[in-house]
């Protein structure tokens, strides 16, 4: 792996294990998680372009997912429901738009569709 490939790959696992945590996805209302989407995804969006690999980004969120999962509440379900929609689009275990193959403006109209419904607000 070259260095600066190297030190994207840090910088995006710091910035999960730090951000996508039980802690503070379970204490934010919508209006954050919202923000929080977006602010992830446009990070994510500039260390794509930087040239990071998925390959190497879904190695580490499968890890991440399993070990939050089992630290997380399980009976928070909007937790679990807000969690596994990042995850899911990180590692493309969605529908389209991909994040890895689309447009950040496009993909982002993903998002906006997806606040507009309950699922993400409430149980």
């Amino acid at each position: 792996m070259e260095n600066g490939a190297g030190s994207l790959q840090i910088e995006f696992e710091v910035f999960i294990s730090e951000n996508l945590t039980y802690q503070n996805l379970s204490k934010m209302n919508f209006e954050q998680y919202s923000s929080f989407v977006y602010n992830l995804f446009s990070r994510m969006n500039n260390l794509k372009q930087q040239g990071i690999r998925r390959d190497l980004v879904d190695k580490f969120i499968h890890t991440h997912y399993s070990l939050i999962m089992m630290s997380a509440n399980d009976a928070d379900v909007l937790f679990e429901r807000r969690f596994s929609a990042i995850t899911e689009e990180l590692t493309e275990f969605c529908s389209n738009p991909f994040f890895w193959e689309t447009d950040f403006t496009l993909y982002m109209q993903k998002w906006k569709k997806l606040f507009q419904i309950d699922w993400l607000k409430k149980v």
